[in-house]
């Protein structure tokens, strides 16, 4: 710090330069104090983001833990397997589709088919003997390299329950119950062996019935295409 140029005695030069680090110190500790604020309000915040977080994940793994065993059965259909109660809901149940004129004997089918990256494959799925079969290719062969499968399994379900009247009428008169795959090997499309599975199905099915049920309040006809085996 430099001293003044100014003619000042002695005395009124050291009082000068006692202010002046009296008002320093004043101004270090105004600075540290804010500093502190700062940085107590930075950890505070990080404290509430963390807390935040820990709840949004909290919510996120109940989410997706939840039982679908455990939903109270009279407000719940079952199904699993086309031979069994409720046979009706499952891919694998005998429902004719037509979709840009060919023709697929179930929605597994379609399902299956419509994720093949080549033609080829997708007719041969498509023409597989069984449900089961095509299930089975539709593992083995290869996929497109962007496939959304969910909007696929939505639009076959739509042909499914569209082209064949007395399977939506079995659909629509579930009412607003919770529908569930029970399949204890499926954990995505059905609720798995612990109940905990997706039930992306289940879900899927659930939507459509949403959309058949506000097209009927609208007053919307359903169209159904003839079925012409291509």
């Amino acid at each position: 710090m430099r001293a003044s140029n100014d003619p000042k005695t002695k005395p009124q030069q050291e009082e000068e330069f006692k202010q002046q680090v009296l008002q320093e110190d004043k101004n270090s500790q105004k600075n540290s104090s804010s500093r502190t604020r700062l940085s107590r309000k930075n950890d505070n915040d990080r404290q509430i983001e963390q807390e935040e977080t820990k709840r949004s994940t909290s919510q996120i793994d109940k989410s997706a833990q939840h039982n679908w065993k455990t939903d109270n059965s009279e407000n719940t259909v079952y199904f699993f397997g086309e031979k069994n109660a409720n046979g009706y809901l499952s891919n694998f149940y005998p429902s004719p589709i037509v979709a840009d004129g060919k023709f697929y004997p179930t929605n597994e089918h379609y399902f299956q088919a419509n994720k093949m990256e080549r033609e080829e494959d997708h007719e041969t799925v498509r023409k597989a003997s069984t449900p089961y079969q095509s299930k089975k290719l539709g593992g083995k062969l290869k996929i497109k390299e962007i496939c959304e499968r969910y909007p696929i399994m939505i639009q076959g379900l739509i042909y499914k329950y569209s082209q064949n009247p007395e399977l939506m009428e079995r659909l629509l008169a579930t009412g607003d119950k919770i529908l569930v795959e029970n399949s204890p090997y499926d954990d995505k499309w059905g609720c798995g062996r612990s109940g905990t599975g997706q039930n992306l199905l289940g879900k899927a099915l659930m939507e459509v019935r949403d959309h058949f049920r506000l097209d009927s309040k609208l007053g919307v006809a359903i169209q159904s295409p003839s079925k012409s085996k291509e």
